[in-house]
């Protein structure tokens, strides 16, 4: 009986202490739980940040390709905020695609009826591969603070340095290849990239030998620059000079439209993508008494540019010029002497402008601070 008892007085001193620390107990179990929980939570969640990375990672190999592929879902309105305006302001509207491109838009996709909609494979190649690089810079800088610590890592660094050199961004992609081998320095890709670096900085040397910069240069209207209005046959429309225009190229030009010059010539030309005015003789070989040399800039051609149109085999412009009326499909990066944007308004005007229709007067409307 004694030895009974003896046997049950370490549960009941155990039972006693387990009351007396119950809460205590309870409490460091919950915590224990909460911690291993947040810990599988956290593992997952960085299984599938890594997971996502390298999804990001394949699509980018898909599209930087020699022959991309671009989902045929992939729509403007999908992209990331730089990119969707880059291609908004690019493209202006649907009104501004080719006419075959928009009768292949109607019949294919019929409920596509603003620019937002449109699926990319319908725009020009070439902004197709500038808005889809923009596109993914900007994914690829979201994700990589997330999966610092992953695999993935070292070649998003890479991708992202990749994608900036392509987009005439020199210096990032630099920053991003040293940013690789810094906090990489073990990693494959850490020497490759040396190779890169050295391409990148004799880039860099060139481009300032040659006052070059990026591929694409947003083009604005110059706040304090002149405003020209033209008057025609089928209503008026107007021009503002842009930004940074040369200035010589600017008093060539306004002169011509305050000497009236423009009045009553006509407009020569008129295709799906242009117009054309300006000649003296009315067949595109005319030419005013003063030449003078102009500057021409590697740009992208958009819808509504005024551009000066150059003397054949020569850097010498005169009067003549063309108004972008679509995105050109073929030649969208062109060396042109732009002179200034037709506002979106007067592209209506522009619009219905054809063979022949005349050009009864241009007029300086606003002059630049002195």
């Amino acid at each position: 009986m004694e030895s009974k008892q003896n046997a049950t007085e370490p549960r009941k001193i155990w039972l006693e202490k387990f009351n007396e620390n119950r809460t205590s107990i309870y409490m460091l179990t919950i915590m224990g739980l909460l911690i291993v929980s947040i810990s599988s939570w956290s593992m997952i969640s960085l299984r599938e940040k890594t997971e996502h990375a390298w999804s990001i990672l394949g699509s980018v190999a898909a599209v930087t390709e020699v022959d991309p592929s671009i989902s045929p879902d992939l729509k403007v309105v999908d992209l990331y905020s730089k990119s969707k305006t880059f291609v908004l302001e690019t493209v202006g509207s649907l009104d501004a695609l080719p006419t075959r491109m928009r009768t292949q838009l109607a019949q294919t996709s019929p409920d596509v009826f603003s620019l937002e909609d449109l699926p990319l494979i319908y725009l020009p190649e070439m902004v197709q591969k500038m808005a889809i690089r923009l596109h993914f810079i900007e994914q690829l800088e979201e994700q990589l603070p997330l999966v610092q610590n992953t695999s993935a890592a070292p070649w998003m660094y890479y991708s992202l340095g990749n994608l900036y050199f392509q987009d005439g961004k020199v210096d990032k992609a630099i920053e991003n290849y040293k940013n690789l081998q810094s906090q990489f320095p073990q990693h494959p890709l850490s020497s490759k990239v040396d190779v890169d670096i050295t391409k990148a900085e004799k880039e860099i040397v060139w481009e300032s030998k040659n006052a070059l910069s990026t591929k694409w240069n947003k083009v604005e209207p110059g706040i304090n620059s002149a405003k020209v209005e033209f008057s025609t046959s089928k209503g008026k429309f107007s021009v503002n000079l842009i930004e940074g225009l040369d200035s010589k190229v600017e008093e060539h030009f306004l002169s011509l439209v305050q000497n009236d010059f423009y009045n009553g010539l006509i407009f020569y030309r008129a295709e799906d993508d242009r117009v054309y005015s300006g000649c003296p003789l009315g067949n595109g070989k005319g030419k005013p008494e003063e030449m003078i040399e102009a500057p021409a800039k590697d740009l992208l051609i958009q819808r509504g540019f005024l551009v000066l149109d150059a003397e054949e085999g020569s850097d010498e412009v005169g009067s003549r010029f063309y108004i972008q009326k679509r995105c050109s499909f073929n030649n969208t990066l062109d060396k042109v002497v732009i002179l200034g944007i037709v506002d979106d308004i007067s592209m209506a005007t522009v619009e219905q402008l054809g063979n022949f229709d005349v050009l009864l007067d241009a007029s300086v409307l606003g002059q630049p601070d002195a």
